[in-house]
């Protein structure tokens, strides 16, 4: 089309645009654009137009909203909802950690604790709702495994639905997480991994603008749902001070999501720490501690880490303030996450201050005996009785699966014992958040 029959066309279309939506069979400037010389869509055999032909209009641009600040001030705003109180708030939530430390096992742990209405992480007290986790990384037979040895016998929560594909957000997956949302308003979400549903990129927008937009959409549902969606993300492998610059990509994730967890653990350690911050949640680093024979996750609360106790138990033993390299040392830690470990038990008061990077034994911080066992009662609330997860209406899911020898990932890590104190009442997160000043 030459420049002068160009200009006639957006003419011609803008003598229409006053129309609107009363005006039926009138195409976008790009889909006229697009039209073969017979005037008419191309279509199939049948009559229809291919979706990979078709064009989607874009809705109408709508102004701003104004509201007077008296006005809101004065309206009453219900309170904000949680699937998993201090960790998770209704709104996008962003899981991110290194391969293989268990993110899986958390969101399971999460899930089901949520359908059941018991205890998520064996101490925090969720209410009971629909939840659907969709887990494209896994086999139903792998799925089936976890879910047996999380469940420890207890039935399964009718209301945990399980799906094993899920198209991308740009070729339906945002139409399915709507449609779910609208049936299942206030529940929970979890989408295992993001990279599985990431939409494709756009040939003129930055990474930026496509990590913000490919997920905004999710955003936007949960905010119209009142739920509480989950992404499991990867971080990358450089670290950085910053625990969102961890986040593999760039920083249009992070800045589409309300909830931002970070999960950290070492290898063949059991103690992880979850560091949790965003929009309606308090910055807060949570000592977790995870059972590789169990696939259980469980919060720590008031009892030291491992590594932390393996600190205290240093300086106790020295009798006198060390230096940062003499704890390193004594541990066989790198110098910086000795550094960065000790700071931080410095300022939860667990250890004595003297001095620029010097420590001393804290007689008040309360040690596990190392020879104290004691059981952790992590088992949800009853429910009915299923044979099955259900699955998902047009997305594959777990029905009729057989049972197979456990082969994930996860089990390939050491089977330690367990030091954990028993929990006689429900769990205050209050009184557990570490908050990072």
């Amino acid at each position: 089309m030459t420049a002068p029959d160009r200009s006639e066309l957006d003419r011609k279309l803008a003598a229409t645009a006053h129309l609107g939506h009363e005006t039926k069979g009138v195409a976008s400037a790009a889909d006229l654009r697009h039209t073969p010389a017979n005037g008419s869509p191309a279509a199939s055999t049948n009559g229809a137009t291919p979706a990979a032909t078709t064009r989607r209009t874009p809705p109408a641009a709508t102004g701003p909203t104004f509201m007077k600040a008296t006005e809101l001030m004065a309206r009453e705003l219900p309170d904000l909802k949680w699937a998993v109180p201090k960790i998770q708030p209704a709104g996008l939530t962003i899981l991110a950690g290194r391969p293989k430390l268990g993110k899986t096992s958390l969101i399971e742990e999460l899930g089901i604790a949520c359908a059941a209405g018991g205890r998520a992480l064996g101490r925090i007290q969720v209410a009971g709702k629909d939840v659907l986790l969709a887990l494209l990384e896994d086999t139903p037979r792998r799925i089936k495994s976890r879910l047996e040895l999380q469940l420890e016998g207890a039935p399964c929560p009718d209301r945990l639905s399980i799906a094993t594909t899920w198209p991308r957000m740009d070729q339906g997956g945002l139409e399915w997480a709507e449609a779910w949302g609208k049936k299942h308003r206030g529940g929970v979400m979890w989408f295992d991994t993001w990279a599985r549903i990431r939409p494709a990129g756009s040939r003129n927008g930055t990474l930026y603008q496509d990590d913000y937009s490919g997920i905004a959409g999710l955003q936007d549902i949960a905010g119209r749902y009142e739920l509480a969606i989950g992404v499991a993300h990867h971080t990358r492998k450089m670290g950085s001070d910053d625990p969102l610059e961890t986040i593999s990509g760039t920083q249009g994730l992070a800045g589409a999501a309300d909830t931002i967890l970070i999960l950290r653990r070492e290898r063949a350690h059991r103690d992880a720490v979850l560091f949790v911050t965003g929009r309606d949640v308090e910055e807060a680093e949570i000592g977790l501690r995870f059972d590789p024979g169990r696939c259980r996750w469980t919060l720590l609360g008031d009892e030291l880490s491992e590594e932390r106790l393996a600190v205290v138990r240093v300086l106790r033993q020295a009798g006198h303030a060390l230096g940062v390299k003499e704890i390193s040392l004594a541990l066989g830690r790198s110098y910086e996450s000795a550094r960065v470990l000790c700071w931080r038990m410095g300022s939860a008061s667990q250890i004595l201050v003297e001095g620029k990077a010097r420590y001393a034994y804290n007689p008040r911080t309360p040690e596990t005996p190392e020879t104290e066992q004691s059981s952790l009662d992590l088992s949800v609330s009853p429910v009915s009785t299923v044979s099955s997860v259900s699955f998902v209406s047009g997305v594959s899911g777990v029905s009729g699966v057989q049972q197979d020898d456990y082969g994930d990932a996860l089990m390939q890590e050491p089977d330690l014992d367990e030091e954990q104190d028993e929990v006689e009442h429900a769990f205050d997160p209050d009184e557990l958040v570490q908050v990072v000043r």
